[in-house]
């Protein structure tokens, strides 16, 4: 099969030029407040009337946030103490709808199914961590910050309710879009910091970055690393494109392209996080098609992942050269270290939270648990805070994160939930014999979050979450609900 079937480029190109304008209307509304007022309500009633005439090509819209949006908080509403930001608006329009127009989804029968019991699996994982919360009395506050992004994974309702087999090709177009869109905007990003072009304005770029919390700008090095929350979703439309590519005959120009934009920003992102997850999918991936026996080129996967790295590099070579900086390379082998402060800060958290875990390691502390643990990053050791002291409940090792809040118990009920699915998605993968191509890029993104979270949460975040909605949605499509009549 060839890669261009697994995407509808109408809906990509559609897509990506919607999310520019976003950025835009983004940093206007940054510079003007006052826009919010205006852009929000178009677009809650816009995507409100969409729901309800067309819910299928509407349910794309949520997803093509998470992929670009990384806090959903580009657009909001400031409204003293609440912060209603444009993923929130989204989030309760999609549910509000579901329950007054889909009513496709049959309970009983999605509950019966694989996807649901997966699903019913980590709400108990959930609760379990809640209810200790409860009953350890943490803050309130605190308890709701850090259980809410579980929420959105009840998305998988109405994905569930609409979403029939053929519509996967319209959603990779919607997540490749999204990511095409997001790496243009951290190249640029990447460029204009580098060559500190004062008619830009890079000072204020920063400050709409860091605000809104699209993501983080720091200099490392002599070179500046872009790093956007929502990168997780490149990092998975290149691991599924270089993959796809074993399946293919032949690579267009397009697409050695497009592969080059997405590794050349997933660089710039300067994670060891990514690249780690990156690695262990590829190489899980590897082995789930040997011992599958999939129809997977070994040598077009080799050159379209030595191709895509080549011409990252020498992309990011070229948007450096202004700086006169290291260049790429040197910059990309200073990140191989651990002694810069985020990775020293990570370090640093790991005895303090591995004490708080083994304090109530059986039944957990529950969400809201804090820890306080002294950190080196310059960003935090301040001469206002010259310990470096901080207390916190959100922590970079997520599977750590997960077992000092939910326990043993609750841990065992989510790691067991995710093995299943993967179980579910390898079973699926085998049954698809020579369409295999589109099942191994979700199951290889299934792979690349969970080894993310090893050292980065996500899992515990709308981004990660949502994906495993998506993907419950997808199975239980392919299996309950392929042949049923279709929502319009």
């Amino acid at each position: 099969m060839r890669i261009e079937e697994l995407v509808r480029t109408d809906w990509a190109v559609v897509t990506g030029l919607s999310l520019i304008l976003l950025d835009v209307v983004s940093l206007a509304a940054y510079v003007f407040p006052f826009v919010n007022w205006v852009v929000l309500p178009v677009i809650v009633v816009a995507y409100a009337c969409a729901l309800y005439l067309k819910p299928k090509a509407a349910l794309a819209v949520p997803l093509a946030e998470l992929a670009w949006g990384s806090f959903g908080a580009s657009l909001a509403w400031d409204l003293g103490m609440f912060h209603v930001t444009l993923r929130t608006l989204l989030f309760v329009l999609t549910l509000g709808m579901f329950l007054f127009r889909i009513r496709s989804l049959s309970f009983p029968r999605f509950f019966r199914s694989q996807s649901g019991a997966i699903a019913l699996s980590i709400a108990a994982a959930v609760a379990w961590g809640l209810a200790v919360a409860l009953v350890r009395q943490q803050p309130f506050n605190q308890l709701y910050l850090d259980v809410n992004a579980y929420l959105f994974g009840l998305y998988v309702l109405p994905w569930a309710a609409v979403l029939r087999r053929e519509d996967l090709p319209m959603l990779a177009s919607v997540v490749v879009g999204a990511a095409m869109a997001l790496a243009g905007k951290t190249l640029f990003l990447f460029h204009v910091f580098a060559s500190g072009y004062e008619f830009l304005n890079p000072h204020y770029l920063y400050l709409w970055i860091r605000d809104t919390r699209i993501g983080e700008i720091t200099l490392a090095g002599s070179v500046w690393r872009i790093f956007i929350q929502s990168q997780l979703y490149i990092g998975i439309v290149l691991l599924g494109a270089i993959l796809a590519a074993g399946f293919s005959r032949r690579m267009s120009f397009k697409y050695l392209t497009a592969v080059s934009i997405l590794a050349a920003a997933l660089l710039a992102s300067s994670s060891r996080s990514y690249w780690l997850g990156f690695a262990v999918a590829l190489v899980s991936i590897a082995a789930v098609s040997a011992v599958l026996k999939l129809r997977m080129s070994y040598a077009r996967t080799a050159v379209a992942l030595g191709s895509s790295l080549v011409c990252a590099i020498l992309l990011l070579v070229v948007l450096v050269l202004p700086s006169g900086g290291r260049g790429a390379a040197m910059f990309l082998a200073g990140r191989i270290s651990l002694n810069d402060a985020a990775g020293s800060s990570r370090m640093q958290q790991l005895p303090p939270l591995l004490r708080a875990i083994g304090k109530h390691v059986i039944a957990g502390s529950g969400f809201g648990q804090t820890v306080t643990f002294s950190s080196s990053d310059p960003r935090i050791r301040t001469p206002q805070n010259p310990s470096g002291t901080v207390n916190t409940y959100a922590f970079e090792w997520g599977y750590l994160d997960q077992l000092l809040k939910m326990g043993f118990i609750g841990f065992a009920v989510f790691a067991g939930a995710l093995l299943y699915l993967a179980y579910c998605l390898a079973s699926a993968l085998k049954r698809a014999g020579d369409r295999a191509a589109p099942m191994t890029v979700l199951f290889s993104g299934l792979i690349f979050i969970a080894a993310v979270h090893m050292t980065s949460p996500y899992l515990n975040h709308p981004l990660g979450i949502g994906y495993l909605a998506l993907l419950l949605a997808i199975l239980y499509a392919r299996t309950e609900n392929a042949y049923a009549p279709s929502l319009h």
